[in-house]
């Protein structure tokens, strides 16, 4: 690009300039914006939000989702009452297990399994769920789909935690192909 704007000062890329000449040359090439600027963090949280919102609409839809066909990217259904997560508690700083108790707009009422945290309001952005996600749209199939039919599978190991139940599956399998 540099070597393009010099062309069309009639300057090639070669030519030998003292230090105050390069100066006047750069102030007479077109100012270009600063790849990380505040303009541009302002942008990229303008698309979060955008991309947040579609989301949760797609999510309070539930299943009549034919209207978001375009949309690129798998939709998982929200965490129901009733599910264990993880959540960030602000108070406390950090991520920790917990259980859902209930659901205002954007916000989980998490009560944390650690007795001191006691329980907290936490916006949907700050909570994972536990286990294999329900995907309410599959930007594979580009429409609505059950559940139980698009499990992801990661490679040839069973989903669950280290702690979960399928970790004895795949106990039982490794052992074996040995």
């Amino acid at each position: 690009m540099f070597e393009i704007d010099l062309m069309k000062l009639g300057i090639s890329s070669n030519t030998k300039l003292s230090r105050s000449a390069w100066s006047l040359v750069r102030k007479k090439i077109r100012k270009r914006p600063r790849l990380f600027s505040k303009r541009f963090i302002r942008s990229q949280m303008q698309q979060l939000e955008r991309y947040r919102t579609i989301v949760r609409q797609i999510q309070k839809l539930g299943k009549g989702v034919s209207d978001y066909q375009t949309f690129n990217y798998d939709v998982l259904s929200p965490p129901k009452v009733g599910t264990t997560v993880s959540a960030y508690h602000r108070g406390a700083r950090l991520i920790h297990r917990g259980t859902i108790l209930a659901r205002r707009n954007d916000y989980y009422l998490i009560q944390f399994e650690r007795r001191e945290l006691g329980w907290d309001w936490v916006q949907d952005t700050d909570v994972a769920s536990h286990g294999v996600p329900d995907i309410l749209l599959s930007r594979r199939s580009k429409g609505c789909s059950e559940s139980s039919q698009h499990r992801h599978n990661i490679g040839s190991l069973p989903h669950g935690t280290s702690f979960g139940r399928l970790i004895g599956e795949f106990r039982s399998t490794s052992i074996q192909n040995r």
